[in-house]
């Protein structure tokens, strides 16, 4: 397998930075996944509260465990949603920057 493929490959499935850490790129592998960390962290906080709120209710039987139920609540609760959808946005730039830079970096080295 070529570099450049597994490079591509590690930036899109691993983590993004994981193809610089192949390329020996430390340095911008680890602020990669240092903003990628910093990302994901409301992302998870978000849907850790919001999956906590939900069981919450279903265990004091305020909401049905059905699935048509629990969405109702998630969208008539769901709250912040606007910083929410600018990580997912942020989050996938990164990654696809990461991926970019990382293929960059592989051609040239060849």
């Amino acid at each position: 397998m070529k570099n450049t493929t597994k490079v591509i490959l590690l930036s899109t499935f691993a983590f993004p930075g994981a193809g610089h850490l192949l390329l020996k790129h430390t340095k911008t592998g680890v602020i990669f996944g240092i903003l990628f960390c910093v990302i994901i962290y409301p992302i998870i906080d978000y849907t850790y509260h919001q999956t906590l709120s939900l069981l919450e209710k279903i265990i004091a039987r305020e909401i049905a465990p059905t699935l048509s139920a629990m969405q109702e609540y998630l969208l008539a609760n769901s709250t912040d949603t606007q910083s929410i959808n600018l990580a997912y946005y942020a989050l996938l730039v990164l990654w696809i920057v990461s991926m970019i830079d990382s293929y960059r970096i592989a051609k040239t080295t060849m």
